[in-house]
């Protein structure tokens, strides 16, 4: 995998962005061009529109154990690992990969997009 990587990334230093595209690799150009057209008026604070005619963000909220560290019979405490996910649409962030080298996901930091203000906690 790692000669894969460094093939890709000679080619990248050494090809124009019309002769990457022809091999089927975006430019560097069409990721910098889809992330400036995809946060063009974004605000991360502002919860996003509701696809299909909605008012309502439908948040899928994920709970996957990772480690069990502790188990307390007698005081009935469990420690444990986890991981959360929460998946939710965001219509803004959709694209033609046929506009931008073929690109088809990309990845941006968290402080980047909304985040839906969901707290998980033990009582």
């Amino acid at each position: 995998m790692l000669n894969i990587l460094r093939i890709h990334a000679v080619l990248k230093d050494h090809l124009s962005p019309e002769d990457l595209n022809e091999l089927g690799m975006p430019s560097d150009e069409d990721e910098e061009r889809l992330v400036i057209d995809m946060f063009r008026g974004y605000n991360s604070l502002i919860r996003p529109s509701p696809c299909l005619n909605s008012s309502v963000v439908y948040v899928e909220f994920g709970v996957a154990l990772i480690l069990l560290i502790n188990v307390d019979e007698k005081n009935q405490i469990m420690q444990t690992n986890v991981w959360l996910t929460l998946k939710w649409n965001d219509c803004q962030f959709g694209w033609n990969p046929r506009d931008y080298g073929g690109i088809e996901s990309m990845r941006v930091p968290q402080d980047r997009v909304w985040v839906p203000d969901i707290v998980l906690f033990n009582k």
